[in-house]
């Protein structure tokens, strides 16, 4: 479902980003880091800024030992526009 609704809204209307909030988000396998990068690689070439919020303890160590934490936050910051869209 995750993975539906990003693509959809990275393929849809305009907008300077799209803001992913993992602050409920205890776990995430290997599928949702791949379902990221994936939404992270659209969002580039759309040239939208795809941000991840609410990181936090092991899923946030788990980001940062892989490297892809530093994927996200090579993002354009493009805050406070109406026009994001948030998840």
């Amino acid at each position: 479902m995750l993975r539906n609704r990003l693509l959809a809204a990275l393929r849809s209307e305009a907008r300077p980003a799209v803001i992913v909030d993992l602050t409920k988000s205890p776990y995430l396998d290997c599928s949702g880091i791949a379902t990221l990068v994936e939404a992270l690689k659209i969002a580039r070439t759309h040239k939208v800024a795809l941000r991840l919020t609410g990181l936090q303890g092991r899923l946030r160590t788990l980001f940062e030992v892989t490297g892809v934490l530093s994927l996200f936050e090579g993002s354009p910051d493009r805050t406070g526009s109406s026009a994001e869209k948030a998840f």
